[in-house]
């Protein structure tokens, strides 16, 4: 049982990442579960240069890259090795190309302070059973089990003896 809030209409809760915890959102649009690279820095001493990181751009953009963690703990429902991107903070004025036109109405989302440290992406979540009870602000998570493999008649070489016994 995992207790949750709303923030801004999204889901999220702790999580311990290698025994540290982390604030992290569910983000079922996202195909990858990632990491702010602030947040990789501070609690895990994690930079681009890393040994053992994967680098994930090759066009000399901004360094982005993968790590591969012990584990990813949802209290006691733990995934392990989860493969999480480290992204870089280009929000607000730490994007590159954060220019706004004279007469321009677009309000600007300037260096937000209340992101997640995480997103929890659809390679993590397929992996769980989650019931979130709204009421009660709770997810309830299990294990997704492999599903059980119905009983087949024997295939290959057995299955060609079986046929030729039948004739």
């Amino acid at each position: 049982m995992l207790p949750f809030t709303f923030h801004k209409r999204h889901i999220r809760f702790t999580v311990k990442v290698d025994g540290k915890e982390l604030t992290a959102e569910m983000d079922t649009g996202s195909p990858n579960t990632s990491m702010r690279d602030e947040a990789a820095r501070r609690l895990f001493d994690l930079t681009p240069e890393t040994p053992g990181n994967i680098p994930l751009n090759q066009q000399g953009m901004v360094a982005a890259f993968g790590h591969v963690f012990g584990t990813l703990d949802f209290e006691g429902v733990a995934v392990t090795n989860p493969h999480v991107i480290i992204m870089p903070n280009l929000v607000g004025s730490k994007d590159p190309n954060n220019a706004q036109r004279t007469g321009d109405r677009a309000r600007m989302m300037d260096d937000l302070d209340d992101r997640p440290d995480m997103l929890i992406g659809m390679d993590i979540l397929r992996k769980l059973h989650f019931y979130i009870a709204f009421d009660e602000s709770r997810i309830f998570i299990t294990e997704a089990s492999t599903p059980a493999k119905p009983n087949l008649p024997p295939t290959g070489d057995a299955a060609a003896s079986t046929t030729a016994t039948r004739q």
